[in-house]
């Protein structure tokens, strides 16, 4: 099963509150004037009215405590994403290759890029000195004047990891990739259980009619998840942070609705002629995942 970082795992509401306040005995919190009596001792010092002091509220002593507010509550009423990135709510979710009987886990609010990492934005990090240079090789992206609105493609896992830090942010899960990719409801692919026909950019494969380069990321509407998350079934296969079982030689990428793939860390090309392959590099890319803001 998928693990996340090392290990992959396997795949108030506020009660209505009574109001007991009408049912308590009414209370007169009024203090009744008091007759001063008379007094034989001259002497006496006059008797003075000293207010009672005020009942307690019982409202105010039968309140509740706090209830804290869950996750999924705060998710679609206060959270949101920076720049770039769409929010997947907390939640249940069920892979759609789950075994039988398996039950949905939950979820935590996450944020996660609307598409890919562009070349321009990869080759930007590259200036600062904090990202790898890709291989140069006419297949990759970066080597492309006219790719820079394209996903970033060439790059190993050592390269993802290192962009999404400079970029304040992490890789995805297995499972938050694939819960970002097919919403709760465990279907096939961002758009229900059909397969993919000419509504997504296909690279890395021989099916779903497979383009010569990668496309523009979000060109493909189509390709959309029910939170927004697009082409998560076309472009490139994505890098997750998850390894199957305790293995590090096996790092998981997403790609194609719920297949996964474990490709080596470092992916290498294909020699020209052989049959495409989705680990191959020019097929894998990524996308980041951040902290939701308040």
């Amino acid at each position: 099963m998928p693990a996340n970082g090392q290990a992959l795992p396997s795949w108030l509401g506020a009660p209505a509150l009574v109001a007991i306040a009408c049912c308590a005995p009414s209370v007169n919190t009024t203090t009744p004037a008091r007759a001063t009596p008379a007094s034989d001792d001259a002497s006496a010092p006059p008797l003075v009215d000293v207010p009672s002091a005020a009942p307690p509220e019982p409202a105010a002593a039968l309140a509740p405590p706090p209830i804290a507010v869950t996750t999924a509550t705060s998710a679609a009423v206060t959270l949101r994403c920076r720049d770039g990135h769409v929010l997947v709510p907390a939640g249940l979710y069920l892979h759609p290759y789950a075994e039988n009987g398996a039950k949905p886990q939950p979820m935590d609010a996450f944020c996660i890029g609307r598409t890919e990492v562009t070349t321009s934005a990869y080759v930007a990090c590259v200036a600062t000195g904090r990202c790898q240079v890709t291989p140069p090789d006419p297949r990759c992206n970066a080597d492309s004047q006219d790719r820079g609105d394209h996903p970033i493609n060439c790059v190993g896992l050592s390269h993802a990891r290192a962009f999404c830090e400079a970029d304040d942010g992490r890789l995805p899960t297995d499972e938050e990739w694939s819960y970002a990719a097919h919403g709760a409801d465990g279907r096939e692919n961002p758009w229900g259980n059909a397969r993919p026909t000419g509504n997504v950019c296909c690279v890395g494969l021989d099916s779903c009619a497979p383009a010569a380069t990668t496309c523009p990321v979000g060109t493909t509407p189509a390709d959309r998840s029910p939170f927004g998350v697009l082409d998560t079934a076309g472009n490139v296969f994505e890098w997750t942070s998850s390894f199957l079982g305790s293995s590090l030689d096996s790092p998981i990428a997403r790609g194609r609705g719920p297949m996964l793939l474990l490709c080596p860390p470092e992916p290498t090309f294909l020699r020209v002629g052989a049959k495409r392959n989705p680990c191959s590099a020019e097929a894998l890319g990524f996308r980041c995942v951040s902290k939701p803001l308040p």
